[in-house]
């Protein structure tokens, strides 16, 4: 990941654990007060994820941002699905 995803992911903080074994998480930017879901996938194809981010499909949440580091993908979508 880059500096500036680095950067971006500083400005959310985990306010609750939604579930710790599938590593769901919620977050609240810092700024705006937004709040998100967060995801952290071990297993994942980066391909699919950007063509969700750039394709919404309803009934399936936007995607608000990917970061892929060390393995991992970390998938953040809006909690309501008009953002």
């Amino acid at each position: 990941m880059d500096y500036a995803g680095r950067l971006e992911i500083s400005y959310y903080h985990t306010i609750a654990t939604i579930n710790s074994t599938h590593k769901i998480y919620l977050v609240q930017h810092r700024e705006t007060g937004k709040i998100y879901i967060k995801k952290i996938l071990d297993v994942y194809n980066p391909h699919i994820y950007k063509y969700l981010m750039e394709h919404h499909i309803s009934g399936i949440p936007r995607l608000y941002n990917i970061y892929e580091e060390n393995g991992q993908l970390l998938v953040q979508h809006c909690l309501n699905n008009n953002e």
